[in-house]
């Protein structure tokens, strides 16, 4: 729990920085992929408006998709901005706890796409 508090201190700002500061978080994150979270995480969380094929988008625009990994992958700043802060703006009724988005982070900052 303590190292999921102190992940979540990390500034926005931060995400995609380059440099020790990333390295360091990196080093000390938890391991996160597509197989073991990031795909769990986006049928729970996203594709209820961001599927190729979903019934009903909400408005969610039609170029933003979370069908596979790279999907995600390739608006990965973007989903940090929106969904790996406190509080989240995604999904738009919330419910994300702060260990999922501590391991969304680690994921899109220190992993790769998975794909």
């Amino acid at each position: 729990m303590l190292f999921l508090t102190v992940l979540a201190c990390a500034s926005p700002a931060g995400f995609g920085d380059a440099g020790s500061d990333s390295a360091a978080r990196c080093d000390d994150s938890p391991y996160a992929d597509w197989n073991s979270f990031g795909h769990g995480f986006v049928i729970e969380n996203c594709l209820a408006c961001h599927a190729a094929e979903g019934a009903g988008r909400h408005g969610a625009p039609d170029d933003v998709r979370f069908d596979t990994p790279d999907d995600v992958w390739v608006r990965s700043d973007r989903v940090l901005v929106r969904a790996a802060v406190d509080p989240p703006s995604m999904p738009p009724m919330g419910g994300t706890s702060e260990s999922d988005r501590a391991l969304l982070r680690a994921w899109l900052e220190c992993g790769d796409s998975g794909s």
